[in-house]
């Protein structure tokens, strides 16, 4: 059985912006599925809308803290993380937003953008 640890140590609120407490964004970080969020040996940077900044820990970080998530929470440095303007609901829910003025969704940026290459 592999024990997972979802919790604060997982990532760091680099900057409080003018909408959230810290116990908001820790809470709703907490209750939020972030798999898939963290990079292998950089810091993945979470920009909220109201100014926010919250950085998604690397893997080798969580080893060297002795945090374990499942492997498949993890992608690679040269995954592209398409950037999303993240919020918190009225009921404490994390919300991932897009950039709609140039594409209808990140699913629509990235068929663009794989047609470009």
């Amino acid at each position: 059985m592999m024990f997972c640890a979802f919790s604060q140590n997982t990532f760091e609120i680099i900057k409080i912006g003018t909408a959230y407490t810290p116990d908001q964004i820790t809470n709703a970080l907490l209750k939020a599925d972030m798999c898939g969020s963290y990079f292998q040996t950089k810091r993945n940077s979470l920009e909220f809308i109201d100014g926010t900044t919250v950085e998604m820990k690397s893997k080798t970080e969580l080893v060297e803290e002795k945090v374990q998530l499942p492997e498949s929470c993890f992608i690679s440095d040269e995954t592209v993380y398409y950037k999303a303007i993240w919020s918190i609901a009225e009921n404490g829910m994390l919300l991932k937003g897009f950039n709609t003025e140039l594409y209808k969704s990140e699913k629509e940026y990235q068929r663009y953008n794989s047609e470009e290459q």
